[in-house]
């Protein structure tokens, strides 16, 4: 939702009705490369965060090791192998 109103807020020619659900986005079809175009921009500006992987891996883990979810890890390729409770 915070994209779609940075989206919105930003740029005046892009009028309602915005819809978005998740990662997916509809407009009317006069504005709709506008809207690709904005949408673009702000997921690179998301992820492109200095931190943003490492945080999301760490938050994943919080959620794993919160719920007493067992895993092993395979540091070479950066990965988990196995999830078990």
């Amino acid at each position: 939702m915070l994209i779609l109103n940075k989206i919105i807020n930003k740029n005046s020619n892009i009028k309602s009705p915005v819809i978005s659900i998740h990662d997916c986005f509809g407009c009317l079809t006069n504005y709709m490369i506008e809207l690709e175009e904005l949408v673009k921009l702000e997921f690179i500006k998301l992820y492109s965060k200095a931190n943003f992987l490492e945080k999301f891996n760490s938050d994943l883990m919080d959620i794993l090791n919160k719920n007493k979810i067992n895993y092993e890890i395979n540091r070479d390729e950066h990965k988990i192998l196995n999830l078990y409770k």
